[in-house]
C-alpha cells in the first residue's frame, strides 16, 4: 500500500507498524493482523456531515446514503460523502492537510448530482469511492432508483472538483439473488493493471441481508463479478454480525488482502470487523471481532461504525470511520490502532499486560474477555459480583507470553454488574460487564 494514494495504489511498497499496548512499543514490519486494538480520537467526530439548516446535506437520513470513503491526493485528504436535503442528493467534498483537524467543507458542494430525468440515477446518488491514478481521479458511486441503490455508475476528474460521468452509466449492476433488492458501497483499489472492487449487496428477500461481492475490471468500466459471490457473508444467528456485513474498505498489501467491514445483528448497532484474504475472494473473519465497536449510550457514534479509510501515517495506523447515534447524527471519527498481533511477528506478544473490555457489553448470552501477558506465567482470571463475592473461574493455571481470551456465560447469573479480575506476574487489572436479560 501506498500512503500518497491512500490505500488505492499497492505497488512496490514495504509497510512499517508501531504497536502500542497500552505502555511500551514494539515495531514490526508486517500489516496488522487478528486481535487489532483501535483507540478513538478524543475529538471526535473530526467531521460533522450534517450541515446547517437549509445546505445541500442538512437532512438526517439512513447511514448507507452517506457512505463515503477518505483518500489522500499526494498534497491533502479529501473526504467524498453523500448528503441530502429533503429532495435532492448529492456528493460533497471535504479537505484537510491531516486527518485529525483542519478538515474545511468545499464552498461549491455538492461537487456531483443526481441525475437528469429517467436517467438511471435520476433518484439520488451516494456511496462514493475514490482513487488516484496518475493524474487522474476515478471515482465509483451507486444510483438511487426508487429508494433501491439499483447500479453503480463511473466518473473521472482531474482536479477533484469538476467531475465527467461516463456516457454508458452504469458499470456495474445487480446480477443475481443474492444482490437482487441493490448494490451499493462499492470500494476500489488498483492492483497492477487490475482494478478490483468489493460492494454491498442486498437480497430482495431480506432487505436487511447485507452481504459483500467482489468484482474485477481491466479498465474500471467493464467489470466481471466473481463466480463466487456473496464473498463474505453474515456470521450465524445472533453474532455479532449475524444480520449483515457491508461496507468494505481494502488494502492489499505483501501479497495479501486485508478488510474491514461492517456488522451488526438485530439487538446491537454497527460495529468494525476484520477479514484476510490471499486473493480477495476467500476470506477469514477475525475470531475476536469486532475490532472497533460502536460508542456507549448518548455518544456520537452510539449505534453505528462503518470503516471509510485506512492509512498507515508514518509509523502509525489510522482508521477514518462514519458514526451515527440514535437521531441518525453522522461525522467522520478516527481511531488509531494500538495493539494487535501482526502476521510476520514471531513472537505474537504485547508488551504490556492489558485486560481489554469485553464484547459485547452488555451482554445477553456470552461475552468475550480478551488479555495480554507480555512474559508467560501463572494466571487467575476471576468474575465477581458487586458485594465481592468471587461467581466463577474463567482460567487458574500457566499461560504462555501472548494474547488469549475467555468467555463468560449468562448461564445462572442474574442480571446485574459484574467484575472480572486478571491477576498475573504480580499485577491485577479489573474489568466492569453488564448482564442485561
Amino acid at each position: 500500500m501506498n500512503t500518497r494514494y491512500n490505500i488505492l495504489t499497492t505497488t512496490g511498497m514495504c509497510l512499517y507498524i508501531l504497536l502500542f499496548f497500552l505502555v511500551g512499543t514494539q515495531t514490526s514490519q508486517a500489516q496488522p493482523g487478528f486481535g487489532q486494538v483501535w483507540e478513538k480520537h478524543e475529538q471526535n467526530p473530526v467531521i460533522d456531515l450534517i450541515g446547517d439548516a437549509d445546505t445541500w446535506n442538512d437532512d438526517h437520513i439512513a447511514y448507507f446514503y452517506l457512505l463515503g470513503h477518505v483518500i489522500f491526493d499526494g498534497d491533502v485528504y479529501r473526504y467524498y460523502g453523500g448528503g441530502f436535503d429533503g429532495s435532492s442528493w448529492g456528493i460533497g467534498l471535504w479537505t484537510s492537510s491531516n486527518l485529525a483537524t483542519g478538515w474545511s467543507e468545499y464552498e461549491d458542494n455538492p461537487v456531483m448530482t443526481e441525475g437528469a430525468d429517467n436517467s438511471w440515477n435520476v433518484d439520488g446518488i451516494g456511496c462514493s469511492a475514490v482513487i488516484v491514478d496518475g493524474d487522474t481521479l476515478r471515482m465509483w458511486y451507486a444510483g438511487l432508483d426508487q429508494h433501491n441503490f439499483d447500479a453503480i455508475g463511473y466518473a473521472t476528474s482531474t482536479d477533484g472538483v469538476n467531475w465527467t460521468e461516463y456516457e454508458d452509466n452504469p458499470v456495474l449492476e445487480r446480477s443475481g439473488e443474492w444482490d437482487s433488492w441493490g448494490i451499493y458501497a462499492p470500494y476500489v483499489i488498483k492492483n497492477g493493471d487490475t482494478f478490483e472492487m468489493w460492494y454491498s449487496g442486498v437480497t430482495i428477500n431480506s432487505p436487511w441481508a447485507h452481504q459483500i461481492g467482489y468484482a474485477s475490471s481491466e479498465d474500471g468500466i467493464n467489470w466481471t463479478v466473481s463466480e463466487e459471490n456473496p464473498i463474505l457473508e453474515p456470521g450465524p444467528g445472533y453474532s455479532w454480525d449475524g444480520a449483515r456485513v457491508g461496507s468494505p474498505v481494502v488494502l492489499h498489501t505483501n501479497d495479501q488482502y486485508l478488510m474491514w467491514f461492517t456488522g451488526s445483528n438485530p439487538n446491537l448497532g454497527l460495529h468494525i470487523g476484520f477479514a484476510n484474504s490471499d486473493d480477495g475472494i476467500s476470506w477469514q473473519k477475525d475470531p475476536d471481532n469486532p475490532i472497533l465497536a460502536n460508542g456507549e449510550y448518548n455518544q456520537w457514534d452510539s449505534r453505528k461504525a462503518v470503516p471509510s479509510a485506512v492509512f498507515q501515517d508514518d509509523t502509525t495506523w489510522q482508521m477514518c470511520y462514519i458514526g451515527g447515534n440514535l437521531s441518525d447524527i453522522h461525522g467522520l471519527g478516527l481511531a488509531t490502532l494500538r495493539g494487535c498481533p501482526v502476521e510476520d511477528d514471531v513472537s505474537h506478544s504485547p508488551t504490556a499486560f492489558v485486560l481489554y473490555q469485553s464484547y459485547p457489553n452488555p451482554f445477553n448470552a456470552t461475552t468475550t474477555i480478551r488479555y495480554g501477558l507480555p512474559y508467560p506465567g501463572n494466571v487467575s482470571l476471576q468474575v465477581y459480583n458487586t458485594l465481592g463475592q468471587q461467581i466463577t473461574t474463567l482460567f487458574q493455571g500457566y499461560r504462555q507470553a501472548g494474547f488469549h481470551s475467555a468467555t463468560l456465560s449468562a448461564d445462572d447469573l442474574a442480571s446485574g454488574l459484574y467484575f472480572v479480575r486478571l491477576e498475573a506476574s504480580g499485577k491485577v487489572a479489573t474489568q466492569k460487564v453488564m448482564l442485561i436479560r
